[in-house]
């Protein structure tokens, strides 16, 4: 909000075009959203608020929306534009759980039981943490605001077909950096995606999968927090390794390992050489976890 003068008015609005006025009110709208979320509904926010805080001619921006639903209708559009509600959680748990342990997982790579080991363990570790991440997150509400706000919407009114496509493109732009992400890990750890699932089967079909397992965790854990239980310390998948596992982190690893197996190309156990190639592997997934996602 501006500061008063010296006579305790209001300065006055500095000259802006429709289009400025515009952008600016479309600005301070989205700023509010990312920062406190939507719990509810878009009813939450304050349309005279957001005016103020623009710092905007309230007479400009009556022109533009004659009501406040005239507003929301384009913040929805501008919100789902954004980038997809996952990938602030997917930044902070895939890549990056990968990164920070890549020290201690590489040398299990020297085998096939330690690469096995090794997909286990990526499976659990980023699985929990983007599923503890997403509901907590405001772009996790956002996202179900804005689902709840198009499905009920009547099916021949504009609006909805601008959500669905700006939405889906969101999507589909995580999914395939995400994929470039699964391929990268496959890669590194000697997997591929099983042959005969092909070709209805890809790998950002498989991203979309596991995007939907956990994204429906997430939804759960909202409508009941007990839902799936306490961790438990186990080694369900073989590995030689108790570690805690909640039954997020087992569907996912299921699933994972449902649809992806070692290569029998990369069968023997790998030498010095290929260790330090797996190395310098994970610049890639560096520069794809530095990319916008």
């Amino acid at each position: 909000m501006a500061e008063l003068d010296p006579f305790g008015r209001e300065p006055r609005h500095e000259r802006l075009s429709d289009r400025e006025t515009t952008q600016r009110m479309l600005d301070v709208g989205v700023a509010r959203v990312q920062g406190e979320g939507l719990r509810i509904s878009f009813d939450q926010l304050r349309y005279e608020e957001l005016i103020t805080d623009a710092n905007v001619a309230r007479s400009t921006v009556y022109r533009r929306w004659p009501t406040k639903q005239h507003y929301y209708a384009d913040l929805l559009r501008e919100l789902a534009q954004s980038n997809h509600h996952a990938t602030a959680a997917w930044q902070q748990s895939g890549p990056k759980v990968a990164l920070e342990r890549a020290d201690e997982l590489l040398p299990q790579l020297a085998t096939a039981a330690g690469r096995r080991a090794v997909a286990v363990e990526l499976c659990r570790a980023t699985s929990q943490s983007t599923a503890e991440i997403l509901t907590t997150s405001n772009e996790w509400h956002t996202f179900l605001t804005l689902s709840a706000t198009l499905a009920g919407l009547p099916t021949k009114v504009a609006l909805q077909g601008d959500l669905q496509d700006a939405m889906g493109a969101a999507e589909t732009r995580f999914h395939e950096l995400s994929a470039e992400y699964y391929q990268a890990t496959l890669d590194l750890i000697g997997f591929r995606l099983k042959p005969d699932l092909a070709p209805t089967t890809t790998i950002e079909s498989v991203t979309r999968l596991g995007g939907a397992w956990l994204e429906g965790a997430a939804l759960k854990a909202i409508t009941n927090p007990n839902a799936w239980g306490r961790p438990t310390t186990s080694d369900p998948f073989g590995t030689g390794t108790q570690a805690e596992w909640t039954m997020v982190g087992l569907g996912f690893t299921a699933l994972m390992l449902g649809v992806f197996e070692p290569d029998p190309e990369q069968a023997a156990e790998w030498d010095e050489e290929k260790i330090a190639a797996c190395r310098a592997a994970l610049e890639s997934l560096r520069a794809v976890n530095d990319r916008d996602h």
